[in-house]
């Protein structure tokens, strides 16, 4: 099988609009945002909460939810228990690690305004260990599980439009409300939970919490709070982006400054399509104007690595082959700086999961790799058709079949010749006459573009992950 035709990565899993590895943030991971506002009143007591323990938006937050909500004092004392185990535990974190994360963060502030990418690496390392186990406070203690346990009914609605006005408010917070402005979020956010709590599923919850803070951007926030807020999103996108790479103060700036031009552009525009176009290109002219040589080449070696997992994901690799995966995944980035374009790279990083597959995959790997190649190729070019579940169950028997007879020593043209049969045997002896028809009429379409002539015209030119199944199953 050509593996460089049928795996090459395509333009968008090569664009650099993919996902970096990403800081530790302990905020995000605790399930909650900060609150924007000060808290109304104490929820805990001082014999509850130890004078030590160091400021937690993460209690504030919840503190002032439990406010809104209106607790009994019955309800308050339990949910003060609480608070109060998850402050003991922050101020025995800070007892034990605040110095040393204090610290560490200062020698990542002087790594960053001397460039030095290789200490920011390691310090990144250091400060996600002490992260993580902060992290672990959150996760022992579940504050909304908790919370949400002992409301009665009348206290949802005040419960749930707490959140949504403090989850816009967070998420919106770049633009500076003023006070009137959080009355108006507040004023929503009343009219919005008790539709909320009726909206009997999840993913409607999820959607019209959605629509608050668009309405909220949409309808409150000025044009100019607007682009501070598109701003940062930019902003925030682009350090999930290229965050692990080491980046100076400098460069953090300047990707700063690059992310408030496309914020004013996106409020200033007003056609759609206009609208985001800048924030389509600013992935690539970060990468292009503000990383050095070595961070690209980082960045394009850690997008092949995660290429190459999804490409062979059912192979387990050993350590070692990982390294061997690892090693390949650079050298391809290097060779990425003298690529002329796009497709020229995708050819390379064909030509990468071809080397993998012949130098580091063992006989029993490759069986695996073929089989799910075949079985994913057989099932997305055939999509369309309406196969039933017998008929999937076919193509996955014929893959297990057709792999036996591929081996690495065969050339190309054998193996095309296998895959050739295998598309060519599925239209001929699973199909029904009906879906054959569909076939033809799909082939007739698209009988003018480079498409396969067993395709139809939906098939994408690699596995995709959202359709293809995983090796093995």
């Amino acid at each position: 099988m050509n593996h460089a035709k049928y795996l090459a990565c395509s333009l968008m899993v090569l664009s650099l609009a993919c996902a970096a590895p990403q800081e530790k943030d302990v905020s995000v991971e605790a399930s909650a945002p900060a609150p924007t506002t000060p808290v109304e009143a104490p929820v805990a007591t001082p014999a509850e909460v130890p004078a030590d323990a160091p400021p937690s938006p993460m209690r504030e937050y919840w503190s002032e939810v439990a406010i809104a909500a209106g607790l009994s004092p019955e309800q308050q004392v339990r949910f003060n228990e609480q608070l109060g185990a998850v402050a003991a535990k922050e101020a025995a974190w800070q007892q034990q690690y605040g110095q040393q994360y204090r610290q560490l963060e200062q020698q990542m502030t002087e790594a960053r305004d001397a460039g030095d990418s290789k200490r920011i690496g390691e310090l990144r390392l250091e400060l996600a260990k002490l992260d993580d186990k902060k992290s672990d406070i959150y996760y022992e203690h579940d504050l909304a599980g908790e919370l949400k346990q002992m409301l009665t009914e009348e206290q949802r609605a005040p419960y749930m439009a707490a959140r949504l006005r403090l989850m816009a408010l967070k998420e919106l917070e770049a633009g500076g409300f003023t006070d009137e402005q959080r009355q108006q979020v507040r004023q929503m956010a009343d009219e919005v939970a008790p539709r909320m709590l009726g909206a009997g599923d999840y993913e409607r919850e999820q959607a019209m919490g959605e629509k608050l803070k668009q309405d909220v951007f949409a309808s409150v926030l000025t044009p100019e709070q607007q682009a501070a807020v598109e701003g940062a999103r930019v902003y925030d996108s682009l350090i999930r982006l290229y965050g692990g790479l080491g980046l100076s103060t400098a460069q953090i700036e300047r990707i700063r400054q690059m992310s408030d031009d496309v914020g004013r552009q996106m409020v200033q525009t007003e056609a759609p399509q206009a609208k985001y176009a800048p924030l389509m290109a600013i992935p690539r002219e970060v990468f292009e104007q503000v990383l050095n040589e070595d961070q690209q080449a980082e960045h394009e070696a850690i997008r092949l690595y995660q290429l190459a997992l999804k490409s062979f994901r059912g192979v387990r690799f050993q350590p070692a082959q990982r390294d061997r995966v690892q090693q390949l995944c650079r050298q391809t980035a290097r060779k990425f700086a003298e690529a002329e374009d796009d497709q020229a790279k995708g050819t390379l990083a064909g030509e990468m999961l071809e080397d993998i597959y012949r130098t580091v995959l063992d006989g029993e790997q490759q069986d695996v790799y073929e089989t799910a190649v075949l079985q994913n190729m057989g099932l997305l070019a055939f999509r369309n058709l309406g196969l039933t579940a017998e008929q999937q169950e076919q193509i996955r028997q014929r893959s297990t079949a057709t792999a036996e007879q591929i081996s690495p020593e065969q050339d190309k043209t054998e193996r095309d010749a296998h895959a050739k049969a295998f598309m060519e045997g599925i239209e001929q002896e699973v199909l029904t006459d009906r879906q054959r028809e569909l076939l033809a009429r799909a082939k007739a379409r698209t009988h003018s573009t480079t498409q396969p002539a067993t395709q139809p015209e939906t098939l994408p030119t690699a596995p995709q992950e959202a359709d293809a199944p995983a090796a093995g199953q």
